[in-house]
């Protein structure tokens, strides 16, 4: 109830300010807007909007529910790496939308024909870098990143796709 009661109050402190912003009474983000969350590897250690985090890993969803005060996550070196953190963290706090998850089978080995335009500038920057790939694709497994898996695994397909068997044997 105090909560309620102190989003309805934040709320119309704000439409004083900017009368055109709409607002509503479960706006429960008040207060969460610019928490993050550290997350370390090794010594590479990367900060990430909370919020944006849960939505795109379950993983820190799980280990960041909404009644545990840590905002801090270490993770396993042996499954993923500090470099892949970085890249992990780059994906997450690009996106201004949810998560997509893209359909197979692939209409096009161009990713811009089946993702959006972010997803696809970022993971066509590898180009036939498959070591990168990989470790991304076991990272997400690892984080619970369904979209960013589905992404890889989408780039690698698109990579042998119509290739002959003698090549599909060097991607993979």
């Amino acid at each position: 109830l105090f909560k309620s009661y102190f989003i309805y109050i934040h709320n119309k402190i704000r439409k004083m300010e900017n009368p055109d912003e709409k607002l509503s009474l479960d706006d429960d983000k008040v207060d969460k807007v610019d928490e993050t969350v550290k997350i370390k590897v090794g010594n590479t250690e990367v900060n990430i909007n909370l919020e944006k985090a849960k939505e795109f890993s379950g993983m820190v969803r799980t280990a960041l529910s909404d009644d545990t005060k840590e905002k801090e996550l270490e993770l396993n070196e042996l499954l993923i790496d500090g470099k892949t953190l970085t890249l992990i963290a780059e994906y997450i706090n690009m996106h201004n939308t949810p998560p997509i998850i893209i359909s197979a089978p692939l209409n096009s080995t161009k990713m811009a024909d089946v993702t959006n335009e972010e997803d696809a500038e970022f993971i066509d920057r590898f180009g036939d870098d498959t070591t990168k790939l990989y470790n991304l694709i076991s990272a997400a497994n690892y984080l619970d990143m369904k979209s960013l898996l589905h992404l890889c695994c989408a780039k690698v397909a698109s990579l042998i796709k119509g290739k002959p068997l003698e090549k599909i044997k060097e991607i993979l």
